[in-house]
């Protein structure tokens, strides 16, 4: 039997389809993806200002710009 792991991507898309759904209270549906409610609403707010996009990964990484050197 193997497991079957699914993507960010895929999670955000199932926690957008169970919140448009109306079946559960925020509280429970964080509860149960298993993110905080800060977390949920930061998703549901992308997906209200972006729609489809938003379930695309972000890098985390810093904008070239700021990764400044020092040279001595």
């Amino acid at each position: 039997m193997s497991l079957q792991q699914t993507s960010v991507m895929e999670e955000k898309q199932k926690f957008i389809r169970a919140w448009r759904s109306n079946q559960n209270t925020m509280p429970a549906l964080c509860e149960a993806f298993g993110i905080s409610s800060l977390l949920g609403y930061r998703i549901i707010k992308r997906f209200e200002e972006e729609g489809e996009k938003c379930f695309e990964d972000r890098s985390t990484r810093p904008p070239p710009y700021l990764q400044l050197t020092l040279a001595l």
